[in-house]
Parts: C-alpha cells; sequence; structure tokens
C-alpha cells in the first residue's frame, strides 16, 4: 500500500489512510522549525508570491474567524 487512499463522506473528502512510513516521516516533518530569521530574501520572494489553490479558500475563513476570535 504506497498509495493514500481518500475516504469520503457525502462527496466530501474526511479521511485519508497513508501507509505507516509515509506517516513516521510526515511526523518528523512536522516537529522540524526554521527561523525565520534565516530566509533568505528568494525565500520570502517566493513566499510572497504563493497562491493558495483555488478549492483551499474556506482555510482563509478559518484564519479569519480565529484572528477575530483572539481579539
Amino acid at each position: 500500500m504506497r498509495e493514500p487512499v481518500l475516504i469520503t463522506k457525502n462527496g466530501r473528502p474526511r479521511t485519508v489512510l497513508i501507509a505507516y512510513e509515509d506517516y513516521q516521516r510526515l511526523m518528523r516533518r512536522e516537529h522540524r522549525v526554521e527561523l525565520t530569521a534565516e530566509l533568505t530574501d528568494a525565500d520570502i520572494a517566493a513566499i510572497e508570491a504563493s497562491e493558495m489553490d483555488p478549492g483551499l479558500d474556506h482555510l482563509d475563513a478559518e484564519l479569519t474567524a480565529d484572528k477575530h476570535a483572539a481579539d
């Protein structure tokens, strides 16, 4: 089993099954920290120029809701 298995509910993605090795790799990556002071000018320019995939617009709403909740 090398490919992720997508499980949907009412036609919407809900869960993904992945190989245990992939899970371990993702968990190690989650704990990696990079200092923003170590970013190059090219890194910062790439971040500023980046755009979110159109299917992920709902995440902007979550950020806005979290920001207002903290105020």
